[in-house]
């Protein structure tokens, strides 16, 4: 990607959003480029938001195809940059985990060597319904438990420091 690629991301979406969905969905998928489809799709949704055009959520998580990618964009889920985002891109990451996490990608994906948890993740989208649909409560339980667990000890949590809490 060049300089000026962000930038024309921001103005093809606003133009054409169907084409620029299909294309990062191409970009994604047939040419496997992944980080390149994800800047793509956080700008288009920027763009998309700022416009006021409808879009920019399913975008996002349509690039989002594997569970350890929704925590490395380029300062994604960085604390201090996450207010930043539009809700179109926090909502869109929220699907993305709501369709990619399971026990699976949690025990490959979810490991100490990364800066963000699955849990992370799912304390910043808040995946679900304020009412506690089901898919809210599908990771009250096993599907995350360890990696809540694993940030309660302190082991990742995204340049966040956790005490640990006194046992008894």
């Amino acid at each position: 990607m060049t300089r000026g690629s962000p930038r024309w991301f921001r103005e093809v979406a606003v133009a054409d959003p169907q084409w620029m969905a299909g294309f990062l969905g191409w970009l994604r998928g047939d040419a496997n480029m992944r980080s390149a489809s994800l800047v793509g799709a956080l700008e288009a949704a920027r763009a998309l938001v700022a416009a006021g055009v409808a879009g920019g959520r399913q975008i996002v998580a349509s690039v989002l195809q594997r569970a350890g990618r929704a925590r490395r964009g380029p300062g994604l889920l960085d604390v201090a940059v996450w207010p930043r985002h539009p809700e179109a891109v926090k909502r869109g990451i929220a699907d993305a985990a709501l369709a990619l996490y399971a026990e699976y990608p949690l025990l490959k994906y979810d490991t100490t060597s990364h800066g963000v948890r699955f849990a992370d993740v799912l304390d910043l989208t808040h995946p679900g319904d304020q009412g506690g649909s089901s898919q809210a409560r599908r990771f009250q339980g096993g599907v995350a438990a360890g990696s809540v667990h694993a940030r309660a000890r302190g082991a990742g949590t995204a340049g966040r420091t956790r005490r640990r809490r006194p046992s008894g």
